[in-house]
């Protein structure tokens, strides 16, 4: 089936509307009984946050800008636009402080998580199956691993896993062009996907030329992120005390120096903190990689219900999802283990939280989903060969003249 065109096996309509449906209600429910909407709680980010801030710039008059405080402190380009102009009509309406923004907000990215059903339906319906995509899409839909972050963060989590993941639209570009080579097939269909989301991306590309004169893709705080994890004696995870927001010399260098100016300045220490220390960056980066994939960290505040260590679960889970996509190699399984090796990469260099896992973890269902039903299939399988392998033994042991039971003989 590598080779070949892959027929997919759609789930029925009325299924699906059930699962996103269910998927809601959890999600939902999960807001209300544990009141996630409510400001300052423990495991709640909404009252604050560079998404916020600029949210809350956009809706008093200021443009997306002023990611650390109220104060306006110029353009930014520190994070993605669509989710902060999403959120900053919410803000403009009900305002930031009313609990009926957080409710709304939440429930909106509840829509979102549920919604994702779809996708992770659809992905299995063309690569590892119906049967692996429906249980991966039931563990999403009521499972709250999954429900956390639509629930408790005003952040871009949710949404990010719903869309084609940029890097599972990267990775998957290539290996259609690749495989349309092999095949002497018309590459053109694929390229002009891909040109198609360079056109629509080119108008934030565009303005960021504009307002900080020089090129910046759609975020711009990388070589920040790269100084946030890396410094003599990090334990990989970041420091508040490094952040605009939690220590206010680092505030006033921002504003000092200009976006653009202070994320360089913090990237040349960075790199200078790489070339005094090699050993130890290498080292710091390799436990970042194992935070990742654990799913704890320091920054992230959850409490006690959320089982911090469950989410370690489908990691471990994870890699004999790997050895099985090895072993099987379902249709399209290189683009699926593309993204799991690619996405992360980033966090390996910067520092994670447990959050930004998140995006991937429908790949991951799918995955683990698949090794199941492989390893059922495979159990099914034997068992029905033991019990037809009986009788035919028994036939051929009377045909060579032998009693079939081995304490009768003729």
């Amino acid at each position: 089936m590598n080779n070949q065109e892959k027929k997919a096996y759609p789930v029925k309509r009325p299924t699906v509307f059930i699962m996103v449906l269910a998927a809601f209600a959890v999600r939902f429910g999960f807001m209300m009984l544990l009141t996630t909407y409510q400001f300052n709680r423990v495991d709640d980010f909404s009252d604050g946050g560079e998404t916020a801030n600029i949210a809350a710039s956009i809706a008093n008059g200021h443009g997306f800008s002023s990611p650390f405080a109220n104060q306006y402190t110029g353009p930014t380009a520190w994070i993605a636009p669509v989710y902060p102009y999403s959120i900053s009509l919410v803000y403009r309406y009900l305002g930031r402080t009313e609990l009926a923004s957080p409710m709304l907000i939440f429930t909106a990215q509840a829509a979102l998580s549920a919604l994702t059903v779809i996708p992770i339906l659809g992905i299995a319906g063309y690569t590892v199956g119906r049967s692996a995509g429906l249980l991966a899409a039931w563990t999403w839909t009521l499972f709250p691993w999954f429900s956390k972050w639509s629930v408790t963060w005003v952040w871009e989590v949710s949404l990010s896993a719903l869309p084609a993941l940029a890097t599972f639209l990267l990775v998957s570009v290539v290996w259609c062009r690749w495989g349309l080579h092999l095949r002497k097939r018309e590459w053109f269909k694929p390229a002009a996907a891909m040109t198609v989301c360079l056109l629509v991306v080119s108008p934030w590309m565009i303005r960021n030329r504009a307002v900080f004169g020089q090129w910046v893709f759609l975020r711009g705080n990388f070589g920040y992120e790269f100084y946030q994890g890396n410094y003599h004696l990090s334990q990989g995870h970041g420091s508040g005390a490094r952040h605009p927001m939690g220590n206010p010399k680092e505030y006033e260098d921002y504003k000092r120096l200009g976006e653009v100016g202070y994320i360089q300045s913090r990237q040349k220490t960075g790199l200078q903190f790489v070339r005094e220390h090699p050993a130890e960056f290498i080292w710091v980066s390799l436990k970042r990689a194992t935070y990742f994939w654990r799913g704890t960290s320091l920054l992230a505040r959850i409490p006690w219900y959320w089982v911090p260590a469950s989410f370690a679960v489908l990691s471990y889970l994870s890699l004999f999802a790997v050895v099985t996509m090895f072993r099987r190699k379902p249709y399209a399984w290189q683009v699926l283990l593309g993204v799991i090796l690619l996405y992360p990469l980033p966090y390996y260099l910067t520092f994670n939280e447990t959050r930004y896992r998140h995006a991937i973890e429908p790949i991951m269902l799918l995955l683990v989903a698949y090794t199941l039903e492989r390893a059922l299939a495979y159990l099914v399988e034997t068992v029905d060969g033991r019990s037809a392998r009986t009788p035919r033994s028994a036939a051929a042991g009377a045909v060579a003249g032998e009693s079939p039971l081995p304490f009768h003989r003729t």
